[in-house]
């Protein structure tokens, strides 16, 4: 880990990772692999404003291609998608997996928000996905929070709207929450979130699960921690122990920006640049050959050029 990364990693775990989750300021916060970026401010609660309904989406049941990814989905699977947080463009990408993989068999899409929020998420797959039914998807504390890494997008709220299309339209579908409400320390998170997920899988062995995280906490291997500490055991470390068929993807862009905070402090929060990256094909793919792989994924997710997904609701002040 470079060294102005792993400062970043220690100050957000130093706020908001070393004590039980209590109704804090902040959430859980670890720091996903990103290029560094300039810092830039926050978007104004104008902008944050909760997400209309999109008007006259399309067909629900008309999946967009993303290539090379029916293998994946061929048969029900463990697949976790690394992401960088605040991107339009990777949580649409999932949605059009979860379209695929739906045509075979039930899918269950796992998103990192709290598991409390469990009751808003199946309220607002059995509504007509209104500005009132997305409102009360992100009435809960976690979508206000003056730390907003990212998780909690207007891309998220789409991404359970495209979900909710499908399970209307007659697909097996389901959605939940497996973040931790208590937790105390980075590697009793994981471990949480990773038990969660299990629990759901060995009940449903039949489905497809696709994991949307941190692309920290899809690693199926341990990371060094500081000097003196032990090893950052991740999420898909936990899982790859229990399950066999794991596949762990890693996002990558071409470039482009996202929305991410690169210090513990809600400044901090903001729009990023990543610079842009020519690779030798077009278009949204799975790549499980070139190399080299990002540490701890078995391949990438490939999205093209990402553009900003900023929070769906104004944090309370």
């Amino acid at each position: 880990m470079r060294p102005e990364l792993a400062l970043i990693v220690a100050a957000a775990l130093t706020a908001g990772c070393t004590a039980k989750d209590a109704p804090a300021e902040k959430p859980p916060a670890t720091a996903e692999r990103a290029s560094t970026a300039d810092e830039k401010p926050p978007a104004t609660p104008e902008e944050a404003a909760p997400p209309a309904a999109p008007a006259k989406p399309g067909d629900p049941l008309d999946c967009q291609p993303i290539g090379d990814s029916a293998p994946l989905l061929e048969k029900p699977a463990l697949l976790l998608i690394g992401e960088m947080h605040g991107t339009r463009e990777i949580p649409a990408a999932v949605g059009e997996l979860a379209c695929h993989a739906a045509k075979a068999r039930p899918v269950r899409v796992g998103l990192e928000l709290s598991r409390a929020d469990q009751p808003r998420i199946d309220r607002f797959l059995a509504s007509d996905g209104s500005a009132a039914a997305r409102d009360d998807l992100t009435g809960s504390q976690p979508w206000r929070w003056e730390f907003q890494d990212g998780r909690t997008s207007r891309a998220m709220v789409d991404l359970v709207d495209r979900l909710r299309r499908l399970k209307a339209a007659g697909r097996d579908v389901k959605v939940f929450g497996y973040d931790v409400v208590e937790f105390d320390g980075e590697n009793s998170r994981d471990a949480g979130m990773a038990q969660h997920i299990a629990a759901a899988r060995q009940a449903e062995p039949e489905a497809s699960f696709i994991i949307l995280s941190g692309n920290r906490h899809t690693q199926i291997g341990p990371e060094p921690g500081p000097p003196g500490e032990p090893p950052f055991m991740p999420m898909g470390a936990h899982l790859a122990k229990r399950f066999t068929d794991v596949v762990a993807l890693s996002a990558r862009s071409s470039g482009g920006q996202y929305w991410a905070c690169v210090g513990p402090d809600p400044s901090a929060c903001g729009p990023q640049d990543r610079p842009a990256k020519a690779y030798g094909r077009e278009g949204v793919y799975v790549d499980t050959k070139t190399r080299p792989i990002p540490p701890g994924h078995h391949g990438v997710l490939h999205v093209g050029q990402t553009t900003i997904s900023p929070p769906a609701r104004a944090p309370a002040r």
